[in-house]
């Protein structure tokens, strides 16, 4: 997502310097994507689709349909953090590649380090301390007058 962001804040910048943002979003949408063009040259994120192109009103629906976008909440442009986070998303969903999830840690933990033995003399220490907490706290005067006044609420 770090490579997405990146990405999105240097498009965010270069678009919004050269006000190019605007109300009418098929206008910038089309031009977001030759612009997202330029900015992934040199990099591992590749669009998905080589040919995105935004209609009139979003009423041909058909190219949109299999990207599944929701371009109903594209954010207030004034909004920068909010709007970049959206854009981001958005390069996230119609690209591919980017920075890879790092490889799960137990995976590289060798099968002979077994703290089982230790988990269970820390917890039995613990589970005796809380029992007797709990018990007190059962027994404790406190709670009989809390219980005996919302008995009949139960």
């Amino acid at each position: 997502m770090e490579s997405y962001l990146e990405v999105a804040e240097k498009l965010y910048s270069s678009l919004y310097s050269r006000n190019k943002l605007s109300s009418k979003s098929n206008n910038w949408l089309n031009l977001l994507i030759r612009e997202l063009k330029k900015e992934i040259v040199g990099t591992n994120i590749q669009l998905k689709f080589n040919h995105i192109y935004f209609r009139q009103g979003f009423k041909n629906e058909t190219e949109i349909k299999f990207l599944s976008l929701d371009i109903s909440l594209i954010p207030n442009c004034e909004n920068k953090y909010e709007f970049i986070l959206w854009l981001a998303g958005f390069i996230e969903k119609i690209t591919a590649g980017g920075r890879k999830a790092p490889p799960a840690i137990k995976l590289n933990i060798p099968s002979e380090f077994i703290y089982l033995k230790y988990l269970s003399k820390t917890s039995k220490e613990w589970e005796s301390k809380n029992k007797a907490e709990i018990l007190s706290g059962f027994n404790s005067r406190e709670f009989h007058d809390n219980y005996k006044r919302y008995k009949n609420f139960i």
